[in-house]
């Protein structure tokens, strides 16, 4: 059976790019093979595998750069 699981986040600090390139070293360092990357200025894609799951990430940047 397959399961899909959906996270979210707010982002309170910091730039969107930087945010990212934490997500991806975290996924890594928690032994995901991470096999496609596409991070942009205003939305960013990466996924990988990690034994029989599939990781599949996006995320889009707040307008302007604007919280809340």
């Amino acid at each position: 059976m397959a399961k899909l699981r959906v996270f979210g986040a707010n982002r309170t600090e910091g730039s969107f790019a930087a945010k990212i390139t934490s997500r991806i070293e975290m996924d890594t360092q928690d032994s995901w093979q991470i096999n496609y990357s596409k991070p942009s200025r205003t939305f960013a894609s990466y996924s990988g595998m990690r034994k029989d799951r599939i990781l599949c990430a996006r995320a889009v940047a707040p307008c302007h750069d604007a919280i809340g």
